[in-house]
C-alpha cells in the first residue's frame, strides 16, 4: 500500500469517527445516572464527540419551571434520534421523509427558572452536590435537553399551560404538565428518547468570609460575570494575591 492510499484510509477513518452522533457514547449503560434535567456530572468533549458521565442529581423540594418548544426534525437531528434510540433500546418509531414539507417534531426543553434551581442547590439536602461542584470546576448541571416522544405526548406538551420538572419520593425526575382544565399529568423521561443535552456550570461569589454561594449558572464554555468565579478556590487565590 503506497503513501497516498494510507493517507486516504486515515482521512476516511477520521471522517467516519467524526460523523458519529454523540449519542453513541453519551447514553451508555455504564452511566450511573441518565442524562436528565438537573443531573450533575462531567462532560468530556473533543472534536469528534462528547460524553457525559452522570455522578448525581439535585434533590428538588419544589418544581422547576421549564420552557418546552416543538422543533421539526432535519437530517442531522433525525440521525441523532436513530442513534439514541438504538443505544437506549427504545421502541419509539418516528418516520422522517426529507422530501415532505411537513416534518415530525421533537422537544427542546430548558430550565427557565434558574434562580429556583440555584436556591435549591443551597438547601441542606444538596450539600453533597454543592460540595462536588465547589471542588470540581469541570462538573456541570444538565439544563437543556432534546427529546423525542410519541406524537400524542408531543401534543400534550404543546397544549399544556405550563411544564415543570418534579421529583418523586424515590428521587425519579418527571415532567409535570399543568393542563388547561387545571389537572396535572406526569410524563417519564423513559417514555421518550434523549437525543442531546447541554450543561451549565456554576459561578460563585463570596457572601462573607469563608462563605461562598452559587449565584449564576452559565452555558459551558462561557465566562462568569465580573465579580463571580468558576470556583471558590479562584476567589481565595485572588484574595491571597491582593494581600501579597
Amino acid at each position: 500500500m503506497n503513501t497516498f492510499s494510507r493517507l486516504f484510509l486515515l482521512i476516511l477513518l477520521c471522517l467516519t469517527i467524526g460523523c458519529k452522533s454523540i449519542t453513541d457514547s453519551v447514553f451508555s449503560a455504564n452511566n450511573i445516572y441518565r442524562v436528565e434535567i438537573a443531573t450533575v456530572g462531567l462532560e468530556d468533549a473533543s472534536v469528534f464527540k462528547k460524553t457525559f458521565n452522570g455522578v448525581g442529581f439535585i434533590k428538588l423540594s419544589s418544581p422547576i419551571k421549564l420552557e418546552v418548544t416543538n422543533v421539526p426534525f432535519n437530517k442531522k437531528s433525525y440521525k441523532e434520534f436513530l442513534n439514541a434510540k438504538l443505544s437506549q433500546s427504545s421502541h419509539l418509531d418516528i418516520e422522517y421523509i426529507d422530501s415532505l414539507k411537513s416534518k415530525p417534531k421533537y422537544l427542546s426543553v430548558k430550565v427557565t427558572d434558574a434562580l429556583n434551581l440555584i436556591n435549591q442547590l443551597h438547601e441542606s439536602s444538596n450539600e453533597g452536590v454543592r460540595s462536588y461542584l465547589e471542588t470540581n470546576q469541570q462538573a456541570g448541571i444538565v439544563t437543556n435537553l432534546s427529546l423525542a416522544y410519541p406524537k400524542t405526548l408531543l401534543e400534550e406538551f404543546q397544549d399544556a399551560e405550563a411544564v415543570f420538572l418534579v421529583q418523586t419520593a424515590d428521587a425519579i425526575y418527571q415532567f409535570q404538565l399543568i393542563l388547561k382544565n387545571g389537572e396535572t399529568k406526569h410524563i417519564s423521561f423513559k417514555e421518550g428518547v434523549t437525543m442531546d443535552y447541554e450543561i451549565s456550570k456554576a459561578c460563585w461569589k463570596q457572601t462573607r468570609q469563608n462563605t461562598y454561594r452559587i449565584v449564576d449558572l452559565i452555558a459551558s464554555g462561557n465566562k462568569c460575570a465580573s465579580g463571580t468565579y468558576r470556583t471558590p478556590k479562584s476567589i481565595k487565590t485572588e484574595e491571597d494575591y491582593f494581600k501579597f
